[in-house]
């Protein structure tokens, strides 16, 4: 049984191919067409999809579909016809681009059922979203908590996962939102609604939170668990964007270019710390009304690898499974396996432990590309061990190995790497490599028999998704990759699942005595992580890397 799952949001689009119940592949719509967070239908990812698996649209038995249009439609009419008296040409605006927006995605729903012959299946998406990350852990039976900005007027949802089925236990409307609020205050810093919130997470570590009383009462907690923004300092309308009355007293907004004063880096801190006592504050009534020792999160806002950090060590739950792909991208994964798993009743079989799903090339293509592009290099008989002594030497790597990552995070497939034990390597990496802002940190990838050895903390975090304390003993061993507060979004890596780059890791152990290396996605600034060998040739050239290990070659800037 072939299950094709779709995310077409408009919003991290992307698609993944299940066959008998285990992923094949998943590919994000943005690593094809090279626009970062590509907002258009998925069809390059369709297309490619099924070429890899060499089927066509009428051998997939169903498809899954990762929001329904019409709940969308009316949940955003019925929330912004009561505002249109107050702002009448924005909501008719949004009403005419809703309605357009209903239209296309029926007409696609509709042409897939015409493609394929079998049922085109348009699902809940916050379910989605709880399938994509429950469905695959690796829990019998948990508590799933989806948090997010919104999607289809649900922005936050409680859950229970037994077995093959997902109980859903509480819904929070649009009209309180988490993600709404960190989006708008991300706005009001000067950086991108709903594509920049990571770089406000990285900047609050910077900040002290001057502003938490403050805050603390934008968002008040009820004692069922939910929480209702107050709309007279956080303008929901808006999305989340702070009143004229939150303005005075927090200051004006800073546009994008000018300088981050000490008082914006208090903002982001104290808005941190809200959204964490938040998360806290959802996770302790959902381990209440479950009784669960299990948890899987989910939604973007679990893409807060800070708030998934001290969830792990102040929260209730003793096991947190959190995949790679929380975000809209990972509802197409939710999708397929709600209909395989829950729709049609099949046994679950498949732990999504390794986000190395999406395309690879052989050495026969790498080495056509590098010859077609006219580049130096030369084969190497063991690229793990050259790219080991090459950063040990200080120099700056492109790594591409394997199967395309899918979901945010470069794990080890399409990196770039460096020496963390060299403090200027944060400052290099960032000013001349990924052309980005200063403050932000890079993460450390490590052993995963080698973790509590660098890090304080207990768990494996295999997709970086949780953020842990440095040892005091080697923050200033690998400074690199220790962020001003001390702690680190880290990447455990097992043999298991990345061998060649577990040998790799291993190799720069064996030289430095340190088995930590820093990794960063393969990309420079607003561009998607590479997908193909050429992508990859084009960013090392065009950016400050010193060699590119690309499947068994060794690419240089210069003949040697």
């Amino acid at each position: 049984m072939y299950v094709l799952g779709i995310n077409a949001t408009m919003h991290n689009p992307a698609v993944c191919l299940i066959k008998d119940g285990k992923l094949l592949w998943a590919i994000e719509e943005e690593r094809l067409t090279r626009y970062k967070f590509a907002k258009m239908r998925p069809q390059r990812a369709i297309k490619k999809c099924l070429e890899l698996e060499g089927i066509t649209l009428s051998d997939v038995d169903y498809i899954g579909y990762s929001w329904r249009p019409w709940n969308y439609l009316w949940d955003e009419t019925c929330w912004r016809i009561p505002r249109l008296f107050k702002r009448p040409v924005t909501t008719m605006y949004n009403l005419v681009q809703m309605q357009n927006f209903f239209t296309s995605h029926m007409h696609d729903l509709w042409y897939l059922k015409q493609q394929t012959g079998k049922k085109a299946m348009a699902l809940d998406h916050h379910k989605c979203h709880c399938a994509g990350t429950f469905l695959v852990s690796p829990f019998e039976h948990a508590a799933i908590l989806s948090i997010d900005n919104r999607g289809e007027g649900v922005t936050t949802m409680f859950a229970r996962g037994t077995g093959n089925k997902i109980e859903v236990l509480k819904k929070i409307y649009i009209q309180n939102s988490l993600g709404k609020i960190y989006s708008g205050l991300t706005y009001h810093l000067g950086f991108r609604p709903e594509y920049d919130e990571y770089k406000v997470m990285g900047l609050a570590s910077y900040g002290k939170p001057k502003y938490y009383e403050l805050f603390k009462s934008i968002i008040k907690f009820d004692s069922d668990g939910g929480f209702k923004i107050n709309g007279a300092l956080c303008n929901v309308d808006l999305d989340g964007r702070p009143t004229e009355d939150l303005i005075r007293i927090i200051g004006p907004m800073r546009h994008r270019g000018q300088p981050l004063t000490q008082d914006h880096m208090d903002i982001a801190s104290s808005l941190q710390k809200v959204l964490e006592d938040a998360v806290l504050h959802l996770a302790e009534h959902l381990y209440r009304i479950t009784g669960e020792e299990n948890l899987c999160l989910t939604g973007g806002v679990a893409y807060n690898s800070v708030a998934n950090g001290r969830l792990a060590d102040e929260g209730p739950f003793k096991n947190i499974y959190i995949p790679p792909c929380v975000g809209d991208a990972g509802t197409s994964i939710g999708a397929a396996f709600y209909i395989y798993n829950t729709i049609q009743g099949k046994p679950r079989e498949y732990v999504l432990d390794c986000a190395s799903l999406g395309l690879e090339y052989t050495n026969e293509q790498i080495k056509e590309a590098l010859d077609t592009c006219k580049v130096a290099y030369r084969k190497e008989e063991n690229i793990m061990q050259t790219t080991a002594k090459l950063l040990s030497e200080g120099n700056i790597m492109g790594w591409f190995q394997g199967k395309m990552e899918f979901g945010p995070r470069a794990l080890g497939n399409r990196s770039i790497l460096a020496d963390p034990r060299r403090a200027e390597m944060k400052d290099l990496v960032n000013k001349y490599v990924k052309r980005r802002e200063e403050f932000r940190p890079f993460a450390p990838s490590t052993l995963q028999e080698d973790i509590q050895t660098y890090f304080d903390t207990k768990y494996e975090s295999p997709f970086m998704t949780s953020v842990c304390s440095v040892r005091e003993e080697y923050r200033d061993k690998i400074p690199a990759t220790t962020h001003f507060d001390g702690t680190a979004r880290i990447q455990t890596v097992s043999r298991n699942t990345n061998e060649r780059y577990w040998e790799m890791i291993n190799e720069f152990k064996k030289i430095t005595g340190i088995g930590v290396v820093l990794n960063t996605s393969f990309n420079v600034r607003d561009e998607p992580i590479v997908c193909s060998p050429l992508d990859a040739i084009g960013c090392f050239y065009s950016s400050g890397m010193d060699y590119l290990a690309i499947g068994d070659y060794l690419v240089m800037k210069k003949k040697t």
